[in-house]
């Protein structure tokens, strides 16, 4: 996993690729959904689609601070602020896209986001990157080699979008 940090030096296209892919695998994920977070659940499967090619901005924005709203409960503890959060899913939704929307997000924010969507809970291994994450980082892992495969194809000064 700490191979993702250096994958996106001197790619700047690289990093918000790989945010909306995990937005777009956790937006349409089989989760229980509430009625609280349904509208913003179906909103985002909308926005990102099954295979995001391209995430119109405006749209992109106006989500994410829907996304940044619904969950902008701080609570003040004896090390600081917490924010609280309702949906762990749709947190990482609001920060793929944040990602996104960002022009020069640092690489450790896209590495962060890769750990979070793969990290899993298991009784038998408990929580962070354990052997059930395996599928997760093999998606991210694919997802590299088709961006690699696709800038070896369009040449050194294409641009992703």
């Amino acid at each position: 996993m700490t191979i993702i940090k250096r994958w996106f030096q001197g790619h700047e296209q690289r990093l918000p690729a790989l945010a909306i892919l995990v937005a777009s695998r956790v937006a349409n994920r089989k989760a229980k959904v509430t009625r609280e977070t349904a509208d913003l659940f179906q909103r985002a499967r909308a926005l990102l689609g099954s295979h995001p090619p391209a995430v119109p901005r405006c749209a992109a924005q106006r989500l994410h601070e829907d996304l940044r709203e619904f969950q902008n409960e701080h609570k003040r503890t004896a090390w600081g602020m917490l924010r609280l959060l309702k949906n762990h899913d749709l947190f990482l939704i609001e920060k793929g896209l944040d990602i996104y929307l960002r022009r020069a997000a640092p690489s450790a924010d896209g590495y962060r986001l890769v750990a979070a969507f793969c990290a899993h809970y298991d009784s038998e291994y408990g929580t962070s990157l354990n052997g059930p994450s395996c599928a997760r980082i093999g998606e991210i892992v694919e997802f590299m080699r088709c961006i690699e495969k696709r800038e070896r194809a369009e040449g050194p000064h294409r641009v992703l979008r």
